[in-house]
C-alpha cells in the first residue's frame, strides 16, 4: 500500500531537523539533525532546497510522492513572509514560501511557528493535555513560547505564538525576558549551563541570576493563566536540573494564585518537524 507521506522542517536557531511523516500510522521516516548555515541567505536556501530534496529521495525508496511540505521557523510570520525572526535574521523580511517555491512548485508549502508546531504535535499525541491550560517554554537559541486551552492553540493564525521571551521585564529600559537570556547566559547559551552542571561556580552564579529573572516572568504566567502544565522544551531544556528548581520556588512563593502547575521536560527532537508536517 503506497504510504501518504509530509514533509516536516524545524529550522531553528543552530540547526535544521527534517524528517517525513505518515499521520495515519504515526511514523517517522528519514529524521536528520544538521547545524544551520544562516550567514547567508543564498546558503541557508540550498541548504534547505537540499535536506528537502534528500526528504524526497528517501520518500520515493518507500515508494511515497510527499505533496506537502511544512517548516517551523523561529519568529514571526505572515503569508509565508517572515516578519521578525531575532536568531535567523538572514530571513527577516523574505518571502520564504516564494523561495522555496521556485525549486519545488509542485508541493504545498506551508509555515509556523516553530513553537506552535512543538505544541501541535504534543496535542496529537499526548490525549490529557486536550481538556488542559498549559504553556510551552521553548529555551534554545532564544525563548519561544505557546500556549493552548482545551486542545487549542489560544492563537488561531499560523505564524504567531505566545512569545514569552517578549515579554518586558523592565519598565524602564523596555527590555525582554530574551534580552536578559542572552545577556547573561552569552552565546551559545548551552555553554554556561554546561559549566553549571560540571560545577563551575560562576556559571552556577549566573544561571541562579537568569533562573530568578525566569521565575517572575513565570510568575505573571501563573497569575494570568492557571496553567495545569508547563512542557518546558529546546535545547536548554536538557540542563533543566540546574534552573528549573529555583524558577518553581519563586513561583510558589510569589504567585498570588495557589495554581501549581506540573511541569513536563519536552525532549522530543522531532515534536516540532512532525506539527510542522502536520500544516496540510
Amino acid at each position: 500500500m503506497k504510504q501518504q507521506l509530509s514533509i516536516g522542517l524545524d529550522i531553528g536557531g543552530s540547526k535544521i531537523f527534517g524528517l517525513l511523516y505518515n499521520q495515519q500510522s504515526r511514523k517517522v521516516y528519514a529524521a536528520h539533525r544538521q547545524p544551520i548555515m544562516k550567514d547567508s541567505l543564498p546558503v541557508l536556501i540550498e541548504q534547505i532546497n537540499l535536506e528537502i530534496k534528500r526528504l524526497i529521495r528517501a520518500a520515493d525508496k518507500i515508494k511515497s510522492v510527499p505533496e506537502t511540505i511544512g517548516i517551523g521557523i523561529p519568529g514571526i510570520i505572515k503569508n509565508g513572509q517572515i516578519i521578525n525572526c531575532p536568531n535567523l535574521t538572514v530571513l527577516n523580511n523574505k518571502n520564504l514560501n516564494n523561495l522555496l517555491a521556485k525549486e519545488f512548485p509542485d508541493k504545498k508549502i506551508s509555515l509556523d511557528n516553530d513553537v506552535n508546531c512543538f505544541l501541535r504535535a504534543y496535542l496529537m499525541s499526548h490525549q490529557s493535555l486536550k481538556t488542559t491550560t498549559f504553556v510551552v517554554l521553548a529555551l534554545g537559541t532564544g525563548i519561544g513560547g505557546a500556549i493552548a486551552i482545551n486542545g487549542k492553540n489560544i492563537i488561531p493564525e499560523l505564524g504567531i505564538s505566545s512569545e514569552i521571551g517578549h515579554m518586558i521585564i523592565d519598565q524602564q529600559t523596555e527590555v525582554d525576558l530574551e534580552y536578559y537570556y542572552h545577556k547573561i547566559m552569552g552565546h551559545p547559551a548551552g555553554r554556561l549551563f554546561t559549566a553549571a552542571q560540571e560545577g563551575d561556580s560562576q556559571a552556577q552564579q549566573k544561571v541562579k541570576k537568569f533562573a530568578k529573572i525566569l521565575g517572575l516572568a513565570m510568575v505573571n504566567l501563573n497569575n494570568l493563566l492557571n496553567p495545569e502544565v508547563i512542557i518546558l522544551t529546546g535545547g536548554v531544556s536538557r540542563y533543566y536540573k540546574t534552573y528549573l528548581p529555583v524558577v518553581k520556588q519563586i513561583i510558589n512563593e510569589r504567585s498570588l494564585t495557589p495554581n501549581r502547575p506540573k511541569w513536563i521536560i519536552g525532549q522530543n527532537q522531532k515534536a516540532a518537524a512532525i506539527g510542522a508536517s502536520l500544516l496540510i
